[in-house]
């Protein structure tokens, strides 16, 4: 059954969990009520040389501990539910699943892609602004989120940020209604019409980090991704890669933020329906199934 817990639509305490990337984490974050802004946000890293099973209840624990809140107060969770690594993400929604059980809280499955996308910086100017006269429109800027990468394939999202973007103008990146995620080849990514960002989920984990915006394509981790900055670089060579950081932060501002907008009930989830967002089925089981039709 749904938690029966009712509640208004800004929560006054939501955890975030993020474990879709090689680098998981959790954020707890406190609104006072009348407050537009959080008074409370604190984020937790999952530690090193620790499975994400291992180390994701004493990260949230450790959260609560030491922002002196008790889980009894929780309202909301926020869960990054992918497309990212198998495991990450089945941990992260049984973890959101046993919670909202336990604490009578509201669930929200956030796409990996719109986490990434409210991570990636925006950009005032895009590439049709520098050809354009006066006279002309201004196009938005158009960002693909491209990851589960596999043989050259790209599980893909697009948003826009400009003037013509759903939402007010410095709302930062808006997914495109009509575009929902699909898989791509290097070659239909980089032939997007518009294509002026590119989010990319295996650049090389540094610490620290490394700027978020890269422009040398020889920094890039794998063949494939090396393979389409380049394509992307041949047709247009404006095109700014971004390395894809999904963060709890930035899922605990996305979540809440969709929380109190038109836009909650397409997130919000019976939590015994929370799985992940899984771009294709496991290898394991199309070599099962493979092997099943060739035993018949």
């Amino acid at each position: 059954m749904m938690p029966t817990r009712n509640r208004h639509n800004l929560p006054q305490m939501a955890l975030a969990i993020e474990l879709s990337g090689r680098a998981g984490s959790v954020a707890l974050g406190r609104i006072e009520p009348g407050r537009q802004s959080p008074i409370t946000t604190q984020t937790e890293h999952i530690r090193k040389r620790t499975r994400h099973s291992d180390d994701l209840m004493p990260a949230i624990q450790r959260l609560f501990d030491a922002s002196n809140l008790d889980t009894g107060h929780l309202d909301h969770i926020y869960v990054s539910i992918g497309p990212g690594g198998f495991t990450g993400l089945r941990v992260a929604t049984a973890t959101a699943k046993m919670l909202a059980y336990a604490l009578s809280c509201t669930v929200f499955a956030i796409p990996t892609a719109e986490v990434i996308a409210a991570a990636t910086p925006g950009r005032s100017v895009t590439h049709s602004d520098r050809q354009a006269t006066h006279q002309e429109p201004v196009r938005p800027s158009i960002l693909a989120v491209c990851l589960a990468r596999k043989r050259g394939h790209y599980w893909t999202q697009c948003f826009c940020h400009g003037p013509t973007a759903p939402g007010s103008p410095d709302g930062g990146w808006q997914p495109i209604v009509t575009e929902e995620g699909k898989i791509l080849n290097i070659d239909q990514i980089a032939s997007l019409e518009g294509l002026t960002d590119l989010a990319i989920d295996m650049l090389p984990a540094a610490d620290p980090p490394p700027q978020t915006t890269c422009r040398h394509w020889d920094t890039l981790e794998a063949k494939d991704d090396q393979a389409l900055a380049r394509r992307c670089a041949d047709i247009d060579d404006t095109i700014v890669i971004h390395r894809a950081q999904p963060t709890a932060h930035h899922c605990w501002l996305l979540g809440r933020l969709i929380a109190g907008s038109a836009r909650a009930d397409t997130y919000q989830v019976n939590p015994q329906q929370l799985i992940p967002l899984y771009p294709r089925e496991p290898e394991a089981v199309t070599l099962w199934q493979k092997r099943k039709q060739d035993t018949n």
